[in-house]
């Protein structure tokens, strides 16, 4: 989740992909892999990995918490998700999924950690859930 502790002055990322099991119809997902965003402001996730009898169908990462931006929300997309994210999106043909710690007021108050969805056959972000609330 999102991390405003972190010993990287940008924060840190944490991402994986998520895949179906195409004999049972189970999902399940990678070990999230962390990454201080140092100085830079972005991170390449790369493509997802392949397993025998498994289909990939999304990607999950997180954003640090950024307290001068309470809302989280990005300058260019106006929603949680960067360009990038839904570029990845639209070049995987697979949603992507980012877990903020964010505020549906400027002002800070209603704190709550969520998860969205960004689709790229959409275009669209939508609230997935809340972090614990047994959704995700």
């Amino acid at each position: 989740m999102a991390n405003p502790h972190s010993s990287s002055p940008n924060g840190q990322e944490a991402y994986g992909w998520i895949y179906e099991n195409t004999s049972t119809g189970q999902f399940s997902y990678t070990t999230p892999i962390v990454e201080n965003l140092g100085s830079g402001t972005t991170i390449n996730i790369g493509s997802p990995p392949s397993y025998a009898g498994f289909v990939f169908v999304g990607t999950f990462h997180t954003h640090p918490f950024d307290p001068s931006n309470p809302t989280m929300t990005d300058e260019f997309t106006n929603n949680h998700l960067s360009q990038s994210d839904e570029s990845y999106a639209t070049g995987s043909g697979a949603p992507i999924y980012v877990g903020v710690e964010d505020s549906t007021s400027p002002d800070g108050s209603a704190s709550a950690e969520r998860w969205y969805q960004y689709s790229p056959s959409t275009g669209k972000e939508t609230l997935e859930n809340f972090v614990g609330s047994g959704g995700c």
